[in-house]
């Protein structure tokens, strides 16, 4: 299985502005594009409907850019993040959150900064195992972005308070509760 990157334009009904499309971005593994392009729409569909979006247009294969990332190389986490209104971010993670991935997903992170998120809220229910290094990396986005851990697995949890960290990072059972919480630092998380 290659790694590709994927990416999802995005025009909300209220605003067909091309510099204010919001972005699906993606990073999935497929035996080819085509898998890679298959598995991007089911992910997008997936964060979209837990996140109450409803795009302008139906999206389809033709929508979907895909670039080929590494071809050989075996991806061990997917990511995906769907830009939920300018600056809020929704993402889903997928496969271990470990010293290996976490740095990954660090990565990931500062590109969703650079295309301008300041929110995320996190779906980290298909994370395993989710261990100290992920959270470790978890403490560090939380640093420089309004984090919203989603739907965080009972031993990820227990690992949480266990470290005393659960004052650090809030979970929330979707991303509608996550991004109507208002956050403790005064930021407010709606969209």
């Amino acid at each position: 299985m290659g790694r590709y990157r994927l990416v999802i334009p995005i025009f909300t009904a209220q605003d067909r502005d091309p510099a204010k499309v919001l972005r699906f971005t993606a990073k999935v593994g497929g035996k080819g594009a085509n898998e890679a392009r298959h598995r991007g729409l089911d992910l997008f569909r997936e964060i979209g409907a837990a996140a109450g979006q409803n795009p302008s247009k139906p999206i389809t294969e033709n929508d979907v850019y895909v670039e080929e990332a590494d071809p050989h190389a075996t991806l061990l986490i997917e990511m995906a993040a769907l830009e939920v209104s300018p600056g809020s971010f929704c993402m889903n993670i997928t496969g271990p959150l470990d010293s290996t991935t976490a740095l990954r997903l660090d990565r990931e992170v500062y590109n969703l900064q650079h295309l301008g998120a300041r929110k995320l809220a996190i779906d980290v229910n298909k994370v395993h195992p989710f261990t100290s290094a992920g959270l470790g990396v978890m403490l560090s986005i939380n640093d420089r972005l309004d984090v919203r851990l989603v739907r965080m697995p009972a031993p990820a949890r227990t690992l949480l308070a266990t470290l005393g960290l659960d004052n650090n990072l809030t979970v929330y059972n979707s991303f509608p509760e996550a991004l109507a919480a208002k956050r403790d630092r005064g930021t407010d998380f709606t969209i």
